[in-house]
């Protein structure tokens, strides 16, 4: 009679087949995963399994810095949402831009007309307001609509995102410009 391997001889050969090592740390037994999706890709495509370690190391980078953007871009967005200001706030942003005009705010002032106008066409139908909305996905609501005054809100938008995500300073010629666009296209009322 023969006499079978021992158990721990056989757990040996399977991980030797299956390529896992106890001391492989997680990190390595997810780069070899990687590594090997990338051959099975690669056979599947080319045939052969045989291309260089440079290509796998350039496809292997592309992949990880395109994750990578994508996950900065998410956690960016986010970070960007939590300094936004709501459009459906419960205060008349009308009233809010002439308060902070007449404290001299006119940064603030302006971010508040920019809210107003934007309470203004969701009330014409032109676009619809939802917090997980861009100043650009407004825009293209109002492009698609053949809003007649895209090309003052494109410049109206750029200003609004330069005072608020880029802290730029706001000058009261610059706000009175758009607080007289605000009454001219948007019905605001009163003299701010």
């Amino acid at each position: 009679m023969t006499d079978l391997p021992s158990e721990t001889y056989v757990q040996a050969a399977i991980d030797r087949i299956l390529g896992y090592n106890e001391t492989d740390s997680v990190f390595d037994r997810v780069v070899n995963a990687l590594i090997d999706w990338i051959n099975s890709i690669e056979v599947s495509v080319f045939g052969s399994g045989n291309l260089p370690q440079v290509v796998i190391f350039l496809f292997t980078a592309a992949l990880v810095s395109g994750t990578v953007l994508i996950a900065v871009r998410l956690l960016r967005t986010r970070s960007l949402a939590a300094g936004m200001v709501v459009v459906s706030c419960e205060t008349d942003p009308w009233q809010e831009a002439a308060i902070y005009a007449a404290r001299g705010d006119f940064r603030r002032a302006l971010q508040f007309l920019f809210v107003y106008h934007l309470q203004a066409l969701a009330s014409q139908g032109l676009i619809e307001v939802h917090g997980s909305k861009t100043n650009a996905q407004y825009e293209l609501e109002l492009r698609r609509q053949g809003y007649g005054h895209i090309r003052q809100f494109h410049d109206f938008k750029n200003t609004f995102n330069a005072s608020r995500y880029g802290h730029r300073d706001v000058d009261y010629h610059t706000f009175a410009n758009w607080r007289d666009y605000c009454v001219k296209h948007a019905g605001g009322e009163g003299r701010i």
